[in-house]
């Protein structure tokens, strides 16, 4: 995900700062009106929640048109004829939305002027900043219909006529065996997060086995009959493991033998060339790209002596 997708994803939670501080302003700038001693605290407390309402009012600006890469804001102000009830809810909420930032400076401006300690907050700052609650509680309520907005009902298409539809087709063996492969995280997981190993590419592992096998897997006995085991991989990134998946491998024992598998459905472009400049590949036990995994595994899994350190490395605060 890049920055601008997480501040887009954002701006609900930003908008709860300044509707916050509509809630709770109007309050303590009431109660900073009288003249005496002992006022001076309910300006702190006006000072501290216009400037947090201020700074998330911003956040939630940008975060708002981040959001919203294909819609003019100045097209959207435009409010007519044909325009859709979330259009309209739309260019009321930048509309107001604006409008409370610029209360919001004026606010801002008259809770910081010069004045003595016993003297009131001024009307100019009680003037304001309840105008800029106003405005953002309208903002906010114009935000929800955004969201709330019905949308048109797709229009259903007739139904077509009934047709005789092909002989139902035989189930692909090699699809068969394709799905059982994507559904490795149905397995036992053998371990408890990704290691490193350099016998695949120097990928980050994680092996998973049939629930009936994981025990024998664990001892590095032989496998039963159907047992099955899959192992997950993940792109290396400065020593440690990415987000990107590297191959899927397969072992099944078949008639007393182990079927070799490997699947990948997007090659990175700076390693096609390894697999022939193929975007996705599946190879299975006679392709001749599996020879060397068949060095390995001719007898089944890899003895537990030549396998992957079952704990990545510490970190070096640890």
């Amino acid at each position: 995900m890049s920055w601008t997708e997480w501040l887009a994803n954002q701006h609900g939670f930003f908008v709860h700062i300044p509707t916050a501080m509509a809630v709770f302003l109007p309050i303590p700038l009431i109660a900073s009106q009288r003249i005496g001693r002992g006022i001076r605290p309910w300006w702190l407390v006006c000072r501290y929640l216009v400037v947090m309402g201020f700074l998330g009012l911003v956040l939630s600006m940008i975060s708002g048109y981040v959001a919203l890469p294909s819609i003019s804001p100045l097209k959207s102000f435009a409010i007519g004829p044909g325009k859709s009830s979330m259009a309209v809810s739309l260019a009321r909420h930048q509309f107001t939305s604006t409008l409370s930032l610029v209360l919001g400076v004026l606010t801002l401006l008259s809770m910081f002027r010069k004045r003595k300690d016993h003297e009131s907050l001024g009307i100019p700052a009680l003037l304001f900043g309840l105008l800029w609650s106003a405005s953002l509680l309208v903002a906010q309520y114009n935000g929800s219909g955004v969201s709330q907005s019905p949308r048109t009902a797709p229009v259903q298409a007739a139904a077509p006529t009934p047709v005789p539809g092909p002989a139902p087709r035989r189930e692909d063996p090699e699809s068969a065996d394709l799905l059982r492969l994507l559904d490795y995280q149905s397995l036992t997981p053998v371990h408890a997060e990704s290691v490193r190993s350099k016998a695949h590419g120097d990928r980050w592992i994680r092996v998973w086995v049939s629930p009936g096998a994981a025990e024998t897997y664990r001892k590095g006995s032989q496998l039963p009959e159907g047992a099955t085991v899959v192992m997950s991989t993940l792109e290396d990134r400065w020593g440690r493991p990415s987000t990107q998946p590297g191959p899927l491998y397969a072992l099944e024992m078949r008639q007393g033998s182990p079927k070799l598998s490997l699947y990948w459905g997007k090659v990175p472009d700076g390693q096609r060339a390894a697999f022939g400049g193929a975007e996705r590949v599946h190879w299975k036990d006679s392709a001749p790209q599996l020879k060397d995994c068949m060095s390995c595994h001719a007898q089944g899994i890899a003895p537990v002596a030549e396998r992957s350190r079952w704990r990545g490395p510490r970190n070096a605060q640890e």
